[in-house]
């Protein structure tokens, strides 16, 4: 009597797919922190970004992170009060940010991926990643 290996081999195959695309996914965060001299604490953004975000500003650094700084800054000036429908569009133009500093994280392995900005990483002022 002979039996069959094409349901076990099937079997095998997709344990090993559906493996390789989770392993694959990942998910990663971006840390933004601005620093004002108005402010004793630092503002710190948090959001989640997708790996070819994470590659681009890895590749492309300060120039890629502008959107979410803009977003940043928004949140920054709506925690001190500033609000669009009171100061127009350009509200979080308001609020002072002396410098910024920004981190990429693996969210599987909590390791700092990718890090720069404006400010001293790791400085006292910047508190470092």
């Amino acid at each position: 009597m002979r039996r069959s290996l094409t349901p076990h081999l099937a079997l095998v195959v997709t344990s090993f797919v559906l493996m390789a695309s989770v392993a694959s996914a990942g998910s990663y965060s971006l840390e933004i922190r601005l620093i004002s001299k108005d402010e004793v604490r630092q503002f710190i953004y948090k959001c989640s970004i997708s790996r070819n975000d994470s590659d681009d500003i890895a590749r492309s650094g300060d120039r890629a992170i502008q959107r979410w700084l803009t977003d940043a800054k928004r949140s920054f000036a709506e925690k001190r009060g500033y609000r669009e429908s009171l100061y127009g569009a350009d509200f979080w133009k308001m609020v002072r940010v002396d410098d910024w500093v920004y981190a990429v994280f693996d969210d599987d392995s909590r390791r700092t991926l990718t890090k720069g900005g404006k400010g001293r990483i790791g400085g006292s002022e910047a508190g470092g990643f």
